[in-house]
């Protein structure tokens, strides 16, 4: 059985656009084209959160009320968290740099600010 050929616009059309773009995508790329990769940046209302959670290992600050509410639960006025393990945050810190979290959310951490 013989193949049909496309229509003549449709090719002119895909050559047109191979011409136009400008970087090879990869072989996943073309078999998937709505697969791409997803570049997310932190909302704003996450961000001090997020500096928070790269700083202190911790993404809620331990007030005094959450201590009193602890203390009241008969628990450690301080959880176990970077606050009493600041090894740990530094060990998280590392893991963030290492699989590229602030590159990804575009934040210095060097300098600990977002870059936009």
């Amino acid at each position: 059985m013989e193949q049909e050929k496309p229509m003549k616009s449709f090719t002119r059309l895909l050559d047109s656009a191979k011409k136009v773009t400008e970087h090879r995508l990869e072989d996943e790329m073309v078999k998937h084209p709505w697969r791409r990769p997803f570049n997310a940046t932190a909302p704003d209302a996450a961000k001090p959160s997020l500096k928070r959670d790269f700083e202190q290992g911790l993404v809620y600050p331990i007030t005094e009320d959450v201590s009193g509410a602890r203390k009241a639960a008969n628990l450690d006025p301080m959880p176990p968290t970077a606050h009493k393990f600041p090894e740990q945050a530094e060990k998280k810190r590392e893991i963030m740099k290492d699989i590229g979290t602030g590159k990804k959310l575009a934040f210095d951490p060097e300098k600990r600010v977002y870059k936009y």
